[in-house]
């Protein structure tokens, strides 16, 4: 039996991509396709609901602040409280958080380690 999931197979109609979850910035969906942006490998786009996508990364510091993305948490560098929530992954990847995911996503955010500088 092999050891916990570390690497998932993204299947696209040309290729299987094994690639580490740890390595996965961020998902983005389009309708049915899902684009996964992955660190120093570029973009995959599949055929698959960011709902599959999410319950496949279940347990994986998988964060969903909208709809259409889902966030690897440990990618997150900052968050803006002003003028609608955003996500900063880096200097030029902005996720944007909704209205509707707010609270969901805020309760995620304080699940993980905080000091807040008054």
């Amino acid at each position: 039996m092999y050891g916990s999931l570390s690497k998932l197979i993204i299947s696209t109609y040309e290729f299987y991509h094994l690639v580490s979850i740890n390595d996965i910035l961020y998902c983005q969906s389009n309708n049915s396709y899902t684009t996964f942006y992955v660190k120093n490998f570029g973009q995959v786009k599949v055929s698959a609901s960011i709902n599959k996508v999410e319950e496949k990364l279940k347990g994986h510091n998988f964060i969903r602040p909208h709809q259409s993305y889902l966030v690897n948490a440990e990618y997150i560098q900052r968050i803006s409280k002003r003028q609608g929530m955003k996500i900063y992954i880096g200097h030029d990847i902005i996720i944007p958080v909704s209205k509707r995911m707010k609270k969901d996503f805020l309760k995620n955010i304080e699940n993980m380690c905080r000091i807040q500088i008054p």
